[in-house]
């Protein structure tokens, strides 16, 4: 069985934990083009702390092949590390002024037993952020893109893609099961 596990480590739930009862003052992102998703970074300025939520490509086991495959990471950075990955992208601050009244870490599971083998996979989707009125959210798109989607509003786990359709892309597996982790940090 091949098992990998690109889920958010405790270092970084830990660091994750003491932002709650920060304020989120503002997040900067590439400017939205058609849809609400940007390439590859978002900055969020939490207190006086700078983090990014990345969504970059890693060669990885990919169910028989090694694959570039997009995961999502967060990290803490200094001024030095902010600022598009794209050449030439204008990027917006977007005030938020928040108090983070919890964390949601969203991880999707998927077992594949495919050609005889045993394929076990679990990752990290998104990051959501509780406010006391509201929410905010930052999925990884797919597997094979960089693309980071933000959402704003109320139950925005509803605005994730379905675990399930991961299973999908699979031809002729002898078993697929997925489920979906939420960890509350409070």
């Amino acid at each position: 069985m091949i098992k990998q596990d690109k889920t958010f480590n405790d270092n970084i739930k830990k660091r994750m934990k003491k932002m709650i009862g920060c304020e989120l003052n503002k997040i900067l992102h590439d400017e939205f083009t058609f849809t609400n998703s940007v390439y590859g970074k978002i900055t969020l300025f939490i207190g006086n702390k700078i983090f990014n939520i990345t969504n970059q490509t890693e060669v990885v086991e990919f169910y028989g092949a090694k694959e570039d495959i997009a995961l999502l990471g967060f990290k803490e950075v200094d001024k030095s590390d902010i600022g598009s990955l794209l050449k030439n992208k204008k990027q917006v601050y977007t005030p938020i002024n928040k108090i983070i009244t919890g964390i949601d870490i969203v991880n999707y599971h998927i077992y594949v037993d495919i050609d005889k083998m045993e394929y076990d996979n679990r990752w990290t989707e998104g990051i959501i952020l509780n406010f006391n009125d509201s929410q905010l959210a930052f999925e990884r798109s797919d597997s094979f893109t960089e693309i980071i989607g933000i959402y704003k509003g109320y139950d925005l786990i509803s605005k994730f893609t379905d675990v399930t359709y991961f299973g999908k892309e699979f031809t002729n597996p002898t078993s697929v099961k997925t489920d979906k982790e939420v960890i509350e940090i409070k």
